[in-house]
């Protein structure tokens, strides 16, 4: 187990009574089997919309539209802002306070000129939002997944592309807990490693 690979705090809004498993429309109350489910899933999911993906817009609903995408065949919830507090060894942003917090990245964003970016200021200012996104944490489950896809987005949109299996979960987990706190170095030398110019 790596040093940043905390658990949840697991609750009884999103959860079967009594235990730690998230409700899904199938039923499943056995961790493992739902974890590989929901992999499988986002993963495909993920594919076909990097293949369609092409208009990009810097807001919280454009977030939610993502994640509804990936995850919506196995949570009703999928494409909501969460209504309860989590943490994964640091405490994420308050969930009475995630809209105004997406808000502001998001403003920020639309006053940057991507597509005057070179390729390694691109991936910079991607790393740099991926972290603030993640510090916020919007949703109950799947974050990681749906911040990717999006800064994934927006570097096609741009003629680049992230290809995040050139590193590894522990390598993620380290350079979102650095930029957690406010040590966007790491994230920033992943995604150097990662970005290509897209065919």
């Amino acid at each position: 187990m790596s040093k940043y690979d905390y658990e949840f705090e697991y609750d009884s809004v999103y959860c079967y009574p009594g235990s730690d498993i998230l409700r899904n429309k199938m039923g499943i109350k056995d961790q493992d089997k739902l974890s590989k489910i929901e992999r499988d899933v986002s993963f495909i999911k993920t594919t076909e919309l990097m293949k369609n993906s092409s208009c990009v817009s810097f807001t919280t609903e454009h977030l939610c539209s993502i994640h509804a995408f990936l995850f919506g065949n196995l949570y009703d919830w999928a494409g909501q802002i969460r209504t309860v507090d989590i943490s994964k060894g640091a405490s994420f942003c308050k969930h009475e306070y995630v809209l105004s917090n997406l808000d502001n990245v998001f403003r920020q964003m639309s006053k940057e000129d991507f597509r005057s970016m070179g390729k390694d200021r691109l991936a910079r200012t991607l790393a740099h939002y991926l972290g603030e996104i993640n510090a916020i944490h919007p949703f109950r489950e799947g974050n990681g997944r749906t911040q990717r896809a999006f800064v994934n987005q927006v570097a096609l949109m741009n003629g680049y592309y992230l290809d995040f299996s050139l590193i590894t979960d522990d390598e993620m987990l380290e350079a979102s807990h650095h930029s957690f706190f406010v040590d966007d170095s790491k994230m920033e030398s992943l995604f150097l490693k990662i970005i290509h110019e897209a065919n």
